[in-house]
């Protein structure tokens, strides 16, 4: 499986498992947030392998147009 294959994968898997932890009953809730917390570490390493394999261009989440990331402070900031 290529590493773009397995990020998207993983995405899936990470907002299936906010709609998990959203939708849970008492009864599942820490089973949802485990899952939600498995997901997110396994989409963290498949961003990270991507990125590593050049397939984190344009189109990833995060980026802004140009390729640049900004930070949370500068999207926040007055006039930014």
């Amino acid at each position: 499986m290529d590493t773009r294959t397995q990020f998207l994968e993983a995405l899936a898997d990470w907002r299936a498992a906010i709609d998990a932890f959203n939708g849970a009953d008492a009864e599942c809730l820490d089973y949802a947030i485990y899952r939600l917390q498995a997901a997110e570490v396994k989409l963290g390493w498949a961003l990270h392998q991507a990125r590593k394999a050049g397939h984190a261009g344009e189109d990833a989440p995060g980026r802004q147009p140009g390729g640049s990331r900004r930070s949370s402070r500068e999207s926040q900031a007055p006039g930014g």
